[in-house]
């Protein structure tokens, strides 16, 4: 996220979407579901990961602000513009 965020230009947004469910912790299905994709991704391509990124930790830390944001699928998925202030 910080090489990407320093490709950044000072005016730019960076649109973000990814799963990041709203409902903390997640809902028993999310759970199942991340769980199960972190397996089966895991076994065919070596994925390592075994959860989710703290996405707003790590945005917090380069100084992102949330400017839009937009859940999908019952809140497993979420979509967001986010700018730096500079």
């Amino acid at each position: 996220m910080t090489t990407l965020s320093n490709t950044l230009t000072p005016n730019g947004q960076w649109l973000f979407a990814d799963f990041w469910p709203l409902q903390q912790p997640p809902a028993w299905w999310q759970r199942v579901l991340l769980k199960s994709m972190y397996t089966f991704f895991g076994l065919l391509s070596g994925v390592q990961a075994k959860q989710l990124p703290a996405y707003k930790k790590h945005f917090d830390s380069l100084g992102f602000t949330e400017k839009y944001s937009q859940s999908f699928y019952s809140g497993m998925v979420q979509a967001k513009v986010l700018k730096r202030e500079v």
